[in-house]
């Protein structure tokens, strides 16, 4: 494979503005020898209902974690969906991305007792389905770009993964065994800086690209009507940030930077843990500046780094705001979604969850940002429910449409039958006595 080709994410421009996103000539197609990889705890709405969203949403985290200290020299997109995560990898990382995600799945069913499916679908055979894959990447912060994505295909591969096994990762060719040392989680669930916080995902399903972004540009300005600026509702204030020094925080960790049943070296790590925590801590509150990181600023670079807006042909917020301000927005994409312009998914929380991949605390750390007590998971149950309304009374439609079509057809039929018989025995027709013989009774 080319250079160019595996360095294709890392050579992007970044763009500065979020809604340049919905236009595609903002992003480029992935080339031809990319896969798309997927990685989605199966049954997650069991695992929320039964209070371990904390464990589906570490889990998603942790494969991202995995993946970027697997390859630390590159750059390669990902998009974090709440209970899962999807990445676009060349060919020539392709198995050691497999044996990644292959001790990522090992790692939830034996530390968290849940089961991650993981797929790759080539690019090729998207394309191949009349679907496609562009990526653009988005400049959050100094040192921090964000990826974005358009295109159908990216849902497709979501779709193959669960609905086929021939997608499914079960081996790998690679001995690279995955490392989970960029994985934190090490700060208290945040509160909202206003009444609450919602999780929101909005797809636009209009049949053109054009009417997909003019849709979406639209909601982009109704979210921002009603929230104010993405400054006003961003759910992460630099003043709620605090350290959580309990040993329940700390656990999940542990768990997941020592994968497997060895309690020991879980033990230890969360006993390593506690004091370098109540250091940060101390470091931050005292504003020090050491050699290599300013830790006064720590806080305010954190919350510049994390994915509180993202875009994957799906549109992904997580909205700091007051109640009165859910009702008007609900009411607002009800009307779109009544138009059959969207579907959309909605769930509300008092706060949000902050789990973190550092590679350094001064410049290399991602903080990956959802709701509480569901977030996007629970969102997307919703969303899927509309969806399939949707298509039920698509389908009722045209089943409607095709009767009456076809109904049409008879009758047009049976017209060119009556025309094509001689006049006499044509349904319904008289002929000429008997014509004669109908005046001659009438007249008497």
């Amino acid at each position: 494979m080319s250079t160019v080709s595996s360095t294709f994410y890392r050579d992007l421009p970044a763009l500065e503005s979020f809604s340049t996103f919905f236009d595609a000539s903002s992003h480029s197609p992935l080339p031809d020898d990319w896969h798309v990889l997927v990685a989605d705890v199966r049954d997650s709405k069991r695992a929320i209902e039964a209070g371990h969203y904390r464990n589906v949403n570490t889990v998603g985290v942790a494969c991202i974690a995995a993946m970027r200290d697997g390859f630390p020299d590159q750059d390669y997109p990902f998009v974090f969906g709440g209970d899962g995560a999807s990445f676009c990898i060349p060919t020539s990382a392709l198995e050691n991305a497999k044996t990644i995600l292959l001790d990522c799945q090992q790692l939830a069913r034996k530390d968290f007792d849940l089961d991650l499916r993981i797929g790759a679908v080539p690019v090729t055979l998207l394309r191949e389905l009349g679907t496609d894959v562009c990526i653009g990447k988005l400049r959050i912060s100094l040192n921090y770009a964000q990826a974005m994505v358009t295109g159908d295909g990216w849902a497709m591969a979501e779709r193959l993964v669960k609905s086929s096994h021939q997608f499914l990762i079960q081996r790998s060719k690679s001995s690279l065994r995955a490392s989970f040392a960029g994985f934190e989680c090490r700060w208290r669930e945040i509160p909202s800086p206003s009444e609450e916080n919602i999780s929101l995902l909005v797809m636009a399903l209009e049949d053109t690209e054009l009417e997909r972004r003019l849709t979406y540009t639209h909601v982009q300005h109704l979210i921002e009507s009603i929230y104010g600026s993405p400054e006003t509702h961003h759910p992460v204030r630099v003043e709620e940030l605090n350290l959580d020094l309990s040993p329940l925080s700390m656990r999940s960790e542990a768990r997941v930077r020592n994968p497997g049943f060895n309690r020991v070296s879980k033990a230890m790590h969360m006993l390593s843990v506690w004091p370098l925590v109540a250091t940060g801590r101390y470091l931050m509150e005292n504003k020090v500046r050491t050699e290599f990181t300013d830790w006064g600023g720590y806080k305010a670079r954190l919350r510049d780094n994390t994915d509180f807006r993202k875009f994957d042909d799906l549109l992904r917020m997580v909205i700091a705001g007051t109640l009165e301000q859910r009702a008007k927005l609900r009411s607002r994409l009800s009307e779109l979604a009544a138009s059959g312009r969207i579907v959309d998914g909605l769930h509300a929380s008092e706060g949000a969850l902050l789990t973190c991949i550092v590679g350094d605390y001064n410049d290399d750390h991602v903080h990956l940002v959802d709701g509480s007590n569901g977030g996007y998971a629970v969102a997307a149950v919703e969303l899927k429910a509309q969806l399939k309304a949707f298509e039920a009374r698509v389908a009722s439609v045209d089943e409607a449409v095709g009767e009456d079509l076809h109904q049409r057809l008879r009758d047009v039929a049976t017209q060119h039958e009556r025309r094509a018989l001689p006049v006499a025995n044509r349904p319904g027709s008289i002929s000429a006595p008997e014509k004669i013989r109908s005046a001659s009774t009438r007249l008497q």
